[in-house]
């Protein structure tokens, strides 16, 4: 409605300046080559002027269909009392706003039925079914109805639940399937990697895209999966909370890989070894304190006192 106002109020100025324009013009043409325009001229224009808001006045009260067919047959009967450029203008800008009356009747029957199947979802309790329905509506373009119909049509109640709700079920979700692919099948797998793709345009209620998503709240789990699907891994695009790791770590990261046989300790190990000195050298200083102390073990067997540089006995 604010648009239609906007383009009715702007109407009547652009058919006033050319009333002003063609009078002056016409008056310039005579003969006199004059630049003003005469008492008659200047009663004629005040008149319009008139006419014209008036025509504005009621235009901007309007809101329904009925009351711009009612301006417009006004209009239509005021045909002598305004200019054809002016008549004709007027006419498209209450035309404009009929039609958008009428686009927006036809578009509520399409969407008031999709609007009721979206308020059932409410009462949906099973929380993968709901995840997938409200997934369908985010991320893709087979839902019940479009984000963009939601916003248009639904209630703003409608809009926060489906934003609220969406977002908790999602992180419940990816869990799950990150539980499951940790030691699953390359079908579980591939059924993170598929939702990983859909989420790539997703930003949360909180501006998070999917990385801080899962850095924030899924990093072991992502991690851990990653790890037992991919042989060569990127340190910048497959694993997260590494970005910032402190130099004190590096010896737990090396001793789980070592001792535990983990895997994801073993990858990141390799990865610091190739881009980080500090993680050899922190590697070298382990391997050297397990020689000490086997060394200390033995000749502490052997007879040697602790902290003994010779041997008294």
């Amino acid at each position: 409605m604010e648009l239609l106002t906007g383009m009715g109020i702007g109407a009547l100025v652009v058919i006033a300046i050319v009333i002003v324009i063609r009078l002056i013009r016409s008056a310039s043409k005579s003969g006199s080559r004059r630049l003003s325009i005469t008492p008659e001229e200047q009663l004629k224009l005040n008149s319009q002027m008139r006419t014209y808001e008036a025509l504005g006045v009621k235009f901007d009260s309007l809101s329904t269909r009925d009351g711009y067919v009612t301006l417009q047959r006004e209009v239509e009967s005021k045909r002598s009392s305004l200019s054809e450029d002016g008549y004709e203008q007027l006419l498209r800008v209450i035309g404009s706003a009929i039609k958008r009356i009428d686009d927006e009747a036809a578009a509520r029957i399409i969407v008031d039925p999709k609007l009721a199947k979206f308020a059932a979802l409410k009462n949906i309790t099973d929380p993968e079914l709901l995840f997938t329905e409200l997934h369908r509506i985010k991320m893709t373009k087979d839902g019940l109805i479009s984000e963009d119909e939601l916003f248009q049509y639904g209630k703003e109640e409608d809009v926060v639940w489906l934003i609220k709700s969406y977002d908790k079920l999602l992180l419940e979700h990816f869990r799950k399937l990150l539980v499951t692919a940790r030691q699953g099948t390359v079908a579980d797998y591939r059924k993170v990697m598929e939702l990983w793709e859909e989420l790539s345009d997703y930003y949360s209620n909180s501006n998070e895209d999917r990385d801080d998503l899962v850095e924030s709240y899924l990093a072991e789990e992502w991690n851990e999966m990653i790890v037992r699907f991919k042989r060569d891994i990127d340190g910048d695009n497959d694993l997260y909370g590494y970005g910032d790791l402190r130099t004190e770590a590096y010896p737990e990261i090396f001793r789980k890989a070592r001792d535990d046989k983990d895997l994801l300790s073993i990858q990141v190990s390799l990865l610091l070894a190739s881009e980080d000195p500090a993680f050899v050298e922190a590697v070298a200083e382990t391997r050297l304190k397990d020689l000490r102390d086997d060394r200390d073990t033995q000749l502490l067997a052997i007879g040697f006192k602790p902290d003994e540089e010779e041997r008294s006995v």
